[in-house]
C-alpha cells in the first residue's frame, strides 16, 4: 500500500449503507489505512452539511467535497477551497426544462442555496431524502 497516498470515498453505498451510518468495521478499515499513511477524504453528491457527520466519523483532516465537487470546504476551519454554483441563467433554464417531469411527479427538484434545501413542494422522496440527510427542506411554491 506504499504507493497509495489518498483514498477518496463516497458516502451512500460505500461507507454508509441502509442504516445511513458508518459501521465499526468501516471505521476500523479506514483507521487501518490511515495508520499506513494513506489520507482519506469524502467526495459526495450530498449537500455539505449532510456530509460533515461522515467526515467526523472518519476523523479525516481533509476538506469535504460535496455537491459533486461544486463545494470543497474544510469543516474544521470553514475554509472554502472551491465553490462553483450554477449561474441564475442556467438554473432558470434547467427549472424550465424539468418542470414537466416535476409536474407529473416523476421528479422532485432540489435546489441548494447556502447549504439549505429548497423545493417547490415536499413530496415523498423529498421527505425520505430529508430524513436520511438530517435536514429540513424549505418549500418555496
Amino acid at each position: 500500500m506504499a504507493d497509495i497516498r489518498l483514498l477518496v470515498l463516497d458516502i451512500d453505498g460505500t461507507i454508509a449503507g441502509k442504516s445511513n451510518d458508518v459501521t465499526e468495521g468501516v471505521k476500523q478499515a479506514i483507521a487501518a489505512v490511515q495508520r499506513q499513511g494513506v489520507q482519506v477524504a469524502i467526495a459526495t453528491g450530498r449537500m455539505y452539511r449532510s456530509a460533515v457527520r461522515f467526515h467526523q466519523a472518519l476523523q479525516s483532516p481533509l476538506p469535504v467535497m460535496s455537491y459533486q465537487g461544486a463545494l470543497i470546504k474544510d469543516p474544521v476551519s470553514n475554509k472554502v477551497y472551491r465553490h462553483t454554483p450554477l449561474t441564475r441563467r442556467h438554473t432558470l433554464a434547467l427549472l424550465e426544462e424539468l418542470a414537466v417531469l416535476e409536474a407529473a411527479e416523476r421528479l422532485s427538484i432540489h435546489l441548494y442555496i447556502d447549504d439549505q434545501l429548497h423545493v417547490r413542494r415536499i413530496l415523498t422522496d423529498t421527505r425520505e431524502y430529508a430524513e436520511r440527510s438530517g435536514i429540513e427542506p424549505i418549500p418555496v411554491g
